[in-house]
C-alpha cells in the first residue's frame, strides 16, 4: 500500500512561526519580506530532505510466525519481525490489523538498532474458527522530526481458533493421584463398591458386613466377603446445545466455548478411565453426532468434532434434539446436556424432554450461569438503577431455581454454575457417578 506522510507538531509550530513573519512583513515593513521568503525556502528544503531520508518506507519488511491453531480464550505470544534493508536506526510505532475474532492489540513501540527487531504480539481468539492477521501499520519519523511516515505492510497470515485443551490436561493431571480418579482407570478391589464381582476373601475386622457372602461362609464354616471391581466401558454422551442463547458472550467467551471446554475435560477423563465417549450437538436441527468410542487415542477425533461446531442463531428445539438422541442410543448411558435457559416459560419443553430422557438414561443437566447473578447478589445497590437491576435479576434467579428444582424432582442431576466452576463441578459429579456405579 502507498505510504502516507503527516507533519509533526514541531513542523506545525515552525510553520506557524513562518505565518507570523508573513504577518509582520505585511503590517510592519516590507523589509521583512526577504526574511520571510528565505524562511519558507529553508523550511521547504528541510521538508524535502526529511522526505528523502524517510525513503517512503519502501525498505521496510514485516513477517510473522503465526501458529496453525490458537487456543480460544488464552493469550499466545506470536513473534513479529520488522526489518529495514537500509539498516537505519528507527523508532517505530507498530499497530497490527486483526480480524474480528481476535482481541485488539494496543500500539507498541520498537527500536530498530541494527536494521531489525522482533516484537511479541499477544494474540487472543475470542471465538473458534478462522482468524487472520491482515497487516501491520508502521509509523516513524525522520531525524529533523518534521514528518512522520505511515506504512501499511500486508501480512495476510491465517490461523484457526480451537478449544484450549491445556486446562483440560492440567485438570486431568490433578486427579491422577486421586482414588476416585483411578476408579475404572485400572482394576481396583473396592469393598462394597463397583458392580462387577471379582473374588472372595476371608472376612477381617473393618470389612463392611453388607458384603458378607453367607452361602460361601456356610460352606467353608468361616466368614467370607465379596470383592467387587469398578465397572468400565460405560457409555457417556456429551450433549451440546449450540443454539442462539449459547452464543452469548460471558467472561470473555461465548457460552458454547465454556461448554466445549468442560465437555472436553470430561471426555478426556472418561476416555482415560475406560469409558466410551460420544458427542451430540443440536439447536433447531441436528448439528452433529460423534458415536461413542473408547480409548485415549479417540480424544483427537473428539476434539476435532467438537471444535468444528458452529455458533447457531436459531432457537433450540429440545423436543427434536433429545428425541433424536434417545433413538440413537441402544444402552443405558450417562447423558450430559450443557445448555441454558432464560425463564420457566421458555424452559418448559426442555424440562419435559429431559424428564422423558431420564426415564431410561442417567441425565445430568449443566447450565452455564451468568456471573452477573452472583455479582448483583454480593454487591449492595447504591443507586435507583442498581436497585431496579437487582430486583429484576432476583426475579430471574428465583425462576431459575424453580426450574432446577423441577428437574431434580424428575431424577435429572443438575449443575448450575458460573463458567469458572463448571469444569470442576462436572468432573466431580462424573467421578461420584462412577464411584456409585449409577450408570449400570
Amino acid at each position: 500500500m502507498r505510504p502516507s506522510f503527516h507533519p509533526t507538531r514541531g513542523a506545525l509550530i515552525i510553520a506557524a512561526g513562518g505565518l507570523f513573519l508573513a504577518f509582520v512583513s505585511v503590517i510592519v515593513s516590507e523589509r521583512f519580506i526577504p526574511l520571510w521568503a528565505a524562511f519558507w525556502v529553508g523550511f521547504a528544503v528541510c521538508l524535502g530532505l526529511e522526505f528523502l531520508q524517510l525513503g517512503s518506507g519502501r525498505f521496510l519488511r514485516a513477517s510473522i510466525e503465526l501458529p496453525s491453531t490458537l487456543p480460544v480464550g488464552r493469550s499466545v505470544s506470536v513473534p513479529l519481525r520488522i526489518e529495514d534493508r537500509k539498516k537505519r536506526p528507527l523508532s517505530i510505532d507498530l499497530v497490527p490489523t486483526l480480524s474480528d475474532p481476535l482481541d485488539p492489540v494496543s500500539p507498541t513501540r520498537i527500536e530498530l538498532t541494527e536494521g531489525s527487531a522482533v516484537v511479541s504480539l499477544p494474540l487472543r481468539a475470542r471465538r473458534r474458527g478462522s482468524v487472520r492477521v491482515e497487516a501491520v501499520s508502521l509509523r516513524f519519523g525522520g531525524r529533523l522530526r518534521l514528518l512522520r511516515c505511515t506504512v501499511v505492510l500486508p501480512l495476510n497470515e491465517q490461523s484457526v481458533g480451537v478449544p484450549d485443551i491445556a486446562p483440560v490436561q492440567e485438570a486431568a493431571i490433578r486427579f491422577f493421584g486421586s482414588n476416585d480418579y483411578r476408579t475404572g482407570l485400572k482394576i481396583e478391589r473396592l469393598m462394597g463398591e463397583g458392580s462387577e464381582f471379582e473374588s472372595l476373601r476371608e472376612y477381617l475386622p473393618g470389612h463392611d458386613p453388607r458384603v458378607i457372602d453367607w452361602k460361601a461362609s456356610a460352606r467353608h464354616k468361616r466368614l467370607y466377603v465379596r470383592q467387587f471391581r469398578a465397572e468400565r466401558n460405560h457409555q457417556i454422551v456429551l450433549g451440546l446445545d449450540v443454539g442462539r442463547l449459547m452464543g452469548e458472550t460471558i467472561d470473555g467467551l461465548p457460552r458454547l466455548d465454556h461448554a466445549v471446554h468442560a465437555a472436553l475435560l470430561l471426555g478426556y477423563v472418561g476416555l482415560r478411565t475406560g469409558d466410551r465417549i460420544g458427542a451430540y450437538a443440536f439447536d433447531s436441527q441436528i448439528r452433529g453426532y460423534f458415536a461413542p468410542r473408547a480409548g485415549v487415542h479417540s480424544f483427537p477425533a473428539l476434539r476435532a468434532h467438537v471444535s468444528a461446531l458452529d455458533y447457531g442463531h436459531d432457537e433450540t428445539n429440545f423436543t427434536l434434539g433429545l428425541t433424536d438422541l434417545a433413538g440413537r442410543l441402544d444402552r443405558r448411558s450417562l447423558i450430559v446436556v450443557v445448555s441454558d435457559f432464560v425463564d420457566a416459560v421458555t424452559a418448559e419443553l426442555m424440562i419435559e424432554n429431559l424428564d422423558r430422557l431420564a426415564r431410561r438414561h442417567l441425565v445430568l443437566f449443566v447450565a452455564v450461569r451468568d456471573p452477573l447473578f452472583g455479582k448483583v447478589a454480593r454487591e449492595r445497590p447504591r443507586s435507583a438503577v442498581q436497585v431496579h437491576q437487582a430486583a429484576v435479576l432476583q426475579g430471574m434467579n428465583a425462576e431459575r431455581e424453580r426450574v432446577i428444582r423441577r428437574l431434580r424432582r424428575s431424577g435429572v442431576g443438575c449443575i448450575d454454575a458460573e463458567p469458572g466452576a463448571i469444569r470442576s463441578q462436572l468432573l466431580n459429579r462424573y467421578l461420584d457417578v462412577k464411584r456409585r456405579e449409577r450408570i449400570a
